[in-house]
Parts: C-alpha cells; structure tokens; sequence
C-alpha cells in the first residue's frame, strides 16, 4: 500500500512539473489578451495609445529576452 502511494504521487509530482511550462505560457498568454481587451473597450484615441503599451510579444520571446536580461 505505502509503495502505491508513493508511485502516485510521484507520478502526480512529474505530470505537475511537466504542466508547469504550458501553464505559465497560458497564463502570459491569458494576461496579454486580457490587456488588449480592456485597450479595446477604451475610446479611439486612448485606445490606439493603450495597444502601443501591450507587449505582442509571443511568450517564447519574451521567456528568451528574460533570460538574457537576467544573465
């Protein structure tokens, strides 16, 4: 019984930590166009402003630039 267990969590640990790269690229994702939808419930002209300041930048790029920013 304890050996199931600890195969379990152990398998439950691994699929954790396989998940977490495609969740923080979803969370990046979720919160960019989060972003682009308040810009556009804006006016026009605070709008066109608002886009300019919302990174496009895939999360890929961005993970990449972090990197060497923090090398």
């Amino acid at each position: 019984m304890n050996h199931t267990m600890t195969l379990h969590q152990t398998i439950l640990i691994a699929t954790a930590i396989l998940l977490s790269a495609c969740t923080t690229a979803n969370w990046y994702e979720g919160f960019r166009q989060s972003a682009v939808d308040n810009c556009n419930r804006m006016e026009s002209s605070d709008r066109e402003r608002c886009l300019s300041r919302v990174s496009s930048q895939k999360y890929e790029e961005y993970k990449k630039e972090r990197a060497g920013d923090l090398k």
